[in-house]
């Protein structure tokens, strides 16, 4: 599963320069990677890792 994260966060860069989402937040938080693990645990993130 880390792994699959550290692959997630990878992607983040290209996305910074994507337009706030709705509500004028950016799309990338950025929080510690334990956090982030955490975070897509909860939602049931699976991204192939």
């Amino acid at each position: 599963m880390t792994a699959t994260i550290r692959r997630f966060v990878q992607l983040l860069p290209a996305r910074r320069t994507a337009p706030p989402a709705p509500g004028g937040r950016p799309w990338v938080d950025h929080r510690p990677l334990a956090e982030l693990d955490a975070l897509c645990v909860r939602a049931g993130v699976r991204l192939g890792g």
